[in-house]
């Protein structure tokens, strides 16, 4: 009676992930109106303001990073215009954007396998995206990084929508858009651009072990080996690597590479494996093997199965290799995102591969188990769902967006050049924060006495 009462609550999975999507979502966008500055973003902003949009390209790129498609979009931040109240904006802009082009990728996934299961993928993959982020104060509140990694996501998406929509439709239009996203996409960080070199390269030898070089797909390639040197040789990159003296050490990268993305692998592993038992025969019965639609997925599973656990060490390597020291989480975000994008196409090969040979299905206790173990780690181990209903709940987040508030105007009316403000004392998880240094000889110190025209600030 218990198996049978289960199985029923479990039937529409449809339901429940929309649910579940909701859940997690909603209060990332309710977050975002809590969201305030801190650190690097003072800095950016100055440079912008004072060396004007061509001047901060120039100084980016000869003396800092060559990431230039965010120095573009990081010079005209809301803060270099003085709309502070436009950082509070980032985040809902980021979370629309990434709805948006995950269901313009998922459109053309699921060409004519039907509305529901389009509406299943878009919501498991939103809800686990959210969920599973290692780091989502840096991934999507932080503006001086998420407009680096997250909008790189982004772009990632779109990008991969565009080249399935290309080969789809055969429309010109949409394999010049691909090259100009993977610009940007390469301009962004520098993990993206190895990962998006790797995936082109990718699309040219499937083809070619087609028996065809397919041109196309090598403008894709050529486009990216030409932005990946305009990013790779930005005397910018020599500039801020001559400040780290552990990088460029390839066995300790390799090695380090490897124990970090097996660790990060088991650590998503389990959330992917549920999300594969949950979905396979809700998707296996609308999938058949003749339709054309779906010829995408017809890969043997052992490639994207591979590249689920090439893609974090690949991330870690593009880290460890300059920095000689783990990457940042922010960096993390990334090789999670491919990760989790690799498994759901894993998925769907899958069953595509299991329809054609086998008539395989999960049993009903199997579905049962991987609710569970999906529900565990919603509500005890991935924590940006509880931070985030925590954050609100409590009143944390609004006490701090009540603090920095304060602040924010007593830095603004206080004619004095030299004042004190208060520590902020409610700290939220799920948005980032970073309280002023008391160096007064740091960098971001002195961008934050520039910006709101004082010669000392204090914390009481």
């Amino acid at each position: 009676m218990l198996k049978r009462a289960l199985s029923k609550f479990i039937a529409d999975d449809e339901v429940i992930f929309i649910a579940l999507f909701f859940i997690m979502v909603l209060p990332l966008f309710w977050l975002s109106q809590y969201n305030h500055p801190a650190t690097d973003d003072y800095t950016e902003a100055i440079i912008g303001r004072k060396m004007g949009f061509w001047g901060a390209q120039e100084f980016w790129y000869y003396s800092w990073t060559g990431r230039y498609f965010w120095a573009c979009i990081i010079s005209l931040n809301p803060l270099v215009f003085g709309a502070y109240f436009g950082y509070k904006i980032n985040a809902i802009v980021l979370l629309t954007l990434m709805l948006i082009s995950t269901y313009f990728l998922m459109n053309q996934v699921t060409q004519k396998l039907g509305k529901q299961v389009k509406i299943i993928l878009l919501t498991s993959f939103l809800f686990i995206h959210f969920l599973m982020m290692p780091d989502i104060a840096q991934g999507i509140f932080w503006q001086a990084h998420s407009y680096a990694c997250y909008v790189g996501i982004i772009l990632s998406i779109l990008m991969l929508g565009c080249v399935l929509k290309f080969y789809r439709t055969n429309k010109k239009i949409y394999l010049i858009i691909s090259c100009i996203l993977c610009g940007g996409i390469i301009g962004s960080y520098e993990i993206l651009m190895a990962i998006t070199d790797l995936l082109s390269l990718l699309l040219v030898l499937y083809f070619l072990s087609k028996g065809s070089v397919n041109r196309p797909a090598l403008a894709i390639l050529i486009t990216c080996i030409f932005f990946s040197c305009i990013e790779a040789i930005a005397p910018g990159n020599n500039v801020r690597e001559g400040l780290l003296t552990n990088g460029h050490h390839f066995v300790f990268s390799v090695v380090n590479s490897i124990k970090y993305g097996g660790y990060y692998i088991l650590l998503w592993l389990p959330v992917s494996a549920a999300i594969i038992v949950i979905l396979y025969d809700y998707i296996a019965k609308k999938m058949a093997p003749s339709n054309p639609a779906i010829s995408i997925f017809n890969i043997n599973p052992i490639y994207p199965f591979i590249f689920c656990f090439c893609a974090p060490v690949i991330g870690f390597f593009a880290g460890f290799w300059p920095l000689g020291e783990r990457p940042p989480m922010r960096a993390i975000n990334v090789m999670h995102f491919y990760f989790l994008l690799s498994s759901f196409y894993f998925l769907l090969c899958l069953i595509y591969s299991g329809n054609k040979k086998y008539n395989f299905s999960v049993s009903a206790w199997g579905k049962i188990t991987a609710y569970i173990v999906l529900l565990v780690l919603v509500f005890f181990k991935a924590g940006n769902l509880t931070n985030a209903y925590e954050d609100i709940l409590t009143g944390n987040a609004k006490k701090f967006n009540e603090q920095m508030t304060i602040r924010y105007h007593l830095l603004m009316e206080t004619r004095e050049a030299n004042c004190s403000i208060e520590a902020i004392k409610n700290t939220p998880k799920t948005v980032f924060f970073a309280e002023l240094t008391k160096d007064t000889n740091d960098n971001g110190y002195k961008a934050f006495c520039i910006f709101y025209k004082k010669k000392h600030i204090a914390i009481k």
